[in-house]
């Protein structure tokens, strides 16, 4: 799909822009979009603050949706809008300080508040009428004319094009996690990465796609691991092959690398960079994790045992190459900090199995396969996605750490890094690409 040639004209276009930019109807939400000479760019959504929220607690609130709308370093204006269930008039009173709070701090930090509109139950309103005296914290034409139905924005030239052009709003994340799941499209057939040193840009080499070999019953090693999970991550394993790995042991093989710390980290690091980062990183940590319990010099080097000596030499791949150097590009893929970004084929891919076991397992998918998926929406940029999949995770093993550790993340604020650099952020392949609002 291409957005880039696609213009709001009014209001209720740039309102139906939103659903289609995060993939859902947004629920008790504020939604900013941040923009330069008119051009929409970067889509944010937060949940909003609590009603009983006053004073000092609102600006600082309205500080951190400034510091996350920062990352844009270009926009020079903001379109806001608060989604709420509750009726506009109502909602007007209840946000009324949050509002002016937000115009002053992104007025302040010379990113103005362009438009911002008020969407409820019974409707939407806000500046965005083009009336010069409307202000939704005030009596104007909106107040007094009442407002608008919410069909203007579902039936508007823009939602109708967005739609036409294969776009689609998906439920609520509250939903997300249980509704039926689509299997993943064929990919293209790829080939394994070849050796290349830390810090050097991925890119496909000619060579033989690993094939999984016999693995014994028990858990795998962490090169079994990789090999077994490659064809569909590089994209060598048709649908067809999919499919029928999702039966007998091949599944429960790879269920069993995500509920094993090591494996899980690794395959992690595989969808999101190369099988070539995963298992040098792998080998580093697990050297590390090995002479973890030996004394360190006395000179409190704070080297990693095992990996670096204290001269500076230590062990390296076939490549010469520190794995030292590895581990810290693994760790950065891991936590969705590497500044060349990933792989999203590799990711899609591995959201794309990761997505059938949930629909074939239903109400009995294991945590680790949830938190794997959740791992991938969080880097993605889609936090409730997340979040609602991590919950489903926890249902089903309270105790599981890695879930427990992001869910924590995720609701404390924490966002990708990936996600928010325009470079390295992910697309929507249906609602990409960029918005003109006509007017501004």
């Amino acid at each position: 799909m291409n957005t880039a040639s696609l213009t709001a004209r009014g209001p209720e276009d740039i309102l139906a822009y939103i659903p289609h930019a995060i993939g859902f109807w947004p629920r008790n939400s504020l939604v900013c979009l941040t923009a330069r000479s008119g051009r929409i760019g970067a889509t944010l959504r937060v949940d909003l603050p609590d009603r009983r929220l006053r004073g000092e607690a609102l600006l600082g609130y309205a500080r951190a949706v400034l510091a996350y709308l920062e990352h844009d370093a270009a926009a020079d204006s903001t379109f806001v809008a608060m989604f709420q269930d509750s009726p506009v008039d109502s909602a007007r009173t209840e946000r009324a300080e949050l509002m002016a709070l937000l115009a002053w701090v992104l007025g302040q930090a010379g990113r103005p508040l362009q438009e911002l509109w008020l969407v409820g139950s019974d409707g939407w309103n806000g500046s965005g009428c083009r009336h010069s005296e409307c202000s939704l914290t005030g009596d104007g034409p909106c107040a007094g004319a009442g407002p608008h139905p919410l069909d203007l924005i579902r039936d508007s030239r823009l939602a109708a094009e967005l739609v036409y052009q294969g776009s689609a709003v998906d439920p609520h994340p509250s939903a997300f996690s249980r509704r039926p799941l689509q299997g993943p499209r064929k990919g293209p057939r790829g080939t394994r990465e070849g050796v290349r040193g830390p810090g050097e840009r991925d890119s496909p080499t000619p060579g033989p796609a690993p094939e999984a070999g016999p693995v014994s019953c028990g858990t795998p090693s962490l090169l079994e691991a990789l090999e077994h999970w490659e064809p569909y991550l590089n994209g060598s394993a048709v649908w067809a092959d999919v499919a029928d790995m999702m039966g007998g042991q091949s599944r429960q093989i790879l269920c069993r690398t995500l509920e094993v710390p090591a494996l899980r980290d690794a395959v992690y690091v595989s969808a999101g960079s190369s099988w070539q980062t995963a298992y040098q990183g792998g080998l580093a940590a697990e050297t590390s994790v090995e002479d973890a319990d030996r004394p360190m010099s006395s000179t409190g080097s704070g080297v990693v045992p095992g990996v670096v000596r204290e001269d500076g030499e230590g062990k390296r791949d076939p490549g010469g190459h520190p794995l030292v150097s590895w581990l810290g590009l693994f760790g950065d893929v891991m936590v969705a900090e590497s500044g060349s970004g990933p792989d999203w084929d590799r990711m899609n891919r591995f959201a794309a199995v990761l997505q059938e076991m949930v629909h074939a397992a239903g109400d009995r998918t294991p945590a680790g396969v949830l938190t794997g998926l959740a791992w991938v929406e969080w880097c993605r940029g889609r936090g409730s996605h997340a979040s609602a999949l991590l919950d489903r995770a926890l249902e089903r093993e309270p105790g599981h750490r890695l879930a427990r550790l992001l869910n924590r993340a995720i609701l404390s604020g924490a966002l990708s890094g990936w996600a928010s650099k325009r470079h390295s952020s992910w697309r929507r392949t249906t609602a990409g690409g960029s918005l003109r609002d006509e007017d501004g």
